[in-house]
């Protein structure tokens, strides 16, 4: 090897390799963290978020929970100046358990562009082909989430399964759980712990009311059959579902 070639190896060349080494080190470690959704601020406490901007784990998942439309169906509504809103001391209670839903003509409900899936004035239920279904409440109260594990949240939002209870059915629409199956799982660690820190509400929500045969019955799964609404049967409790 030529001095001119040494020279290049060992001033350039080494240096170099060297440097995209550690860049390549320091990346990782930041995206570890970013991925543990847990970082440090600036002195050193604990922080969470992929910026770090929140103190806990908690108020991460009550920013996930507001931004993600859990309100939309979770909460019951109140009439605002804008119209429904809503009602933040029945926050994430569900479905009310004594407001029955009005009649309506099972004619205009269906699959097609000619046919409608309804929903109430508080959207907290839905009529459509597979039945009626009823947002779930996901306070800690016996009659919502008090006694579920993280491992049963993460179930029922990644693979929607009924209560995170793998081999009972699917989730009922509207509930969006093939979209939040692409939550990182840090953010609904967060989610979880903030659903368990809020104060519990006791609403007992009605059972759904199946059209046919449960979403993902096949194996294991609930058995089918339509039910008369406010009448679940022994198989299906009286918990809610979407």
């Amino acid at each position: 090897m030529t001095h001119r070639l040494r020279f290049i190896l060992f001033t350039i060349v080494l240096p170099a390799v060297a440097l995209v080494v550690v860049v390549t080190a320091m990346i990782g470690c930041d995206e570890g963290a970013e991925t543990s959704g847990e970082r440090a601020d600036a002195e050193g406490a604990p922080a969470y978020g992929v910026s770090g901007d929140f103190a806990s784990e908690e108020e991460w998942g009550k920013y996930l929970v507001l931004t993600h439309g859990c309100d939309d169906c979770h909460t019951p509504k109140k009439w605002g100046a804008a119209g429904p809103e809503p009602d933040m001391a029945r926050h994430l209670s569900g479905h009310p358990a004594d407001e029955v839903l009005p009649e309506h003509d099972p004619s205009l409900v269906g699959m097609g562009p000619d046919k409608w899936i309804l929903a109430n004035m508080g959207f907290t239920a839905y009529v459509g082909p597979w039945g009626t279904s009823y947002a779930a409440n996901l306070t800690p109260d016996g009659t919502g989430m008090a006694g579920w594990t993280k491992e049963q949240f993460m179930a029922a939002m990644t693979e929607g399964w009924y209560k995170g209870m793998k081999g009972t059915r699917k989730l009922l629409p509207p509930m969006p759980w093939m979209v939040y199956k692409e939550i990182s799982e840090p953010e609904l660690s967060a989610m979880f712990a903030y659903l368990q820190s809020i104060p519990p509400v006791e609403n007992a929500i009605p059972a759904a009311v199946m059209a046919g045969p449960p979403p993902g019955a096949g194996d294991g799964g609930a058995p089918g059959g339509a039910e008369e609404e406010g009448e679940p049967s022994d198989e299906e409790p009286a918990e809610g579902d979407v």
